[in-house]
Parts: structure tokens; sequence; C-alpha cells
């Protein structure tokens, strides 16, 4: 971050060669300069179409984000590839769950808890994830008020977040869909 000094000025410098290339990003201020290259991708064909139907929803809860990054934080203590979520219409409701060298970490939210505004379940749900999830949804979830979670009947789970920019009072939506992993198939 450069600091302003009278009578100094900072010069920026944006250049992009072609698809496939970095965008480099160079700033001078008082002699010192700081150099970024960024990496870009192409995007040859479009993102992967999430079907996610209302209708084949089975479950949904929306709670304070405060709550849900607490949750998220303690499975990110261990190094575990994959989480467990589970969903079910009787106590703990909902949890969350790692397995890592033998290190069980679990964290449950009631339906009756302060941090949830809505709870559904109208089916009994467990599915895994890869922690890339969590990993993704973290920096939308740092900045939002309300997390919305949402599993469809096939384990695609939609994570929406709310976000308030107080400068103009607005409010905007990062969603983030993660599907289930597939459980290896056994040879016979």
């Amino acid at each position: 971050m450069f600091v302003e000094v009278p009578g100094e000025t900072t010069t920026g410098q944006f250049t992009y060669k072609a698809d496939g290339h970095p965008l480099c990003v160079q700033l001078e201020q008082s002699g010192f300069f700081t150099s970024c290259d960024i990496k870009t991708m192409d995007i040859i064909t479009p993102a992967v179409d999430v079907q996610f139907l209302e209708k084949n929803l089975i479950s949904r809860m929306i709670c304070k984000s405060d709550c849900f990054r607490d949750a998220l934080h303690s499975l990110l203590a261990f190094p575990c590839r994959s989480f467990e979520v589970r969903v079910t219409k009787m106590a703990p409701y909902f949890l969350l769950r790692t397995v890592c060298d033998n290190v069980v970490c679990e964290v449950t939210v009631s339906k009756d808890s302060d941090f949830v505004e809505r709870f559904q379940c109208d089916e009994e749900t467990t599915f895994s994830y890869r922690t890339v999830l969590i990993r993704a949804a973290m920096k939308p979830l740092l900045i939002s008020e309300k997390t919305s979670i949402r599993i469809d009947k096939h384990g695609v789970m939609a994570l929406q977040f709310m976000i308030r920019n107080t400068e103009n009072d607005t409010v905007s939506f990062v969603e983030i869909y993660g599907v289930p992993e597939q459980e290896p198939e056994e040879d016979d």
C-alpha cells in the first residue's frame, strides 16, 4: 500500500500481452518499484452448468454468517481432503464433520440456535464434499451477513452469501455450488 507524500507521485502500469499471458501490474513511488504478475486463463468452454432446481431441494438453512464462518474454521484446522454434511429432522439437525488422521472434528448447529434464521429438512441427507469448496467459500463468507445453505436430492450444495455494501446500502449475493464426492465403485 502506498502512502501519499506531498510532492511525490505514484505511477502505475498495467500490461496484458494476449490470451493466456499474465496481467502485469507495476507501481512506482519514490524510487521503490512493486511488480506483480496475475495469472489469467482462457475459458474455451463455458463453466459447468449446475442444474439446481428448487423442486429438487431437500434441505435449506439460512444462518448468520459468523456462525457458519466459525464452523468452517473449525473444519479447516485439520488438513482433510473432504468433509461431510448431514442434515436431519432431529437433533443435531445440521452437522459438519471431518475425519483426518484418526481425529474427528464435528460441528453441530441446532435449528433452534439464535444463529439460525430458517431451517428446512424435507429428507435426511448425508453427502461428502471436497474441502476446496470450503476454501472457495471463505472470502465471500468473511464479508457476508447471512449464509444460505441449500442441498438438493442429488447432493448439489448451493452456498449463497448476502453481502451488504454500507456505503450505498445495497445488497449483493455471491453463490458457490459444490457437487458431492462420488464413492469409488468397487470391482467385483
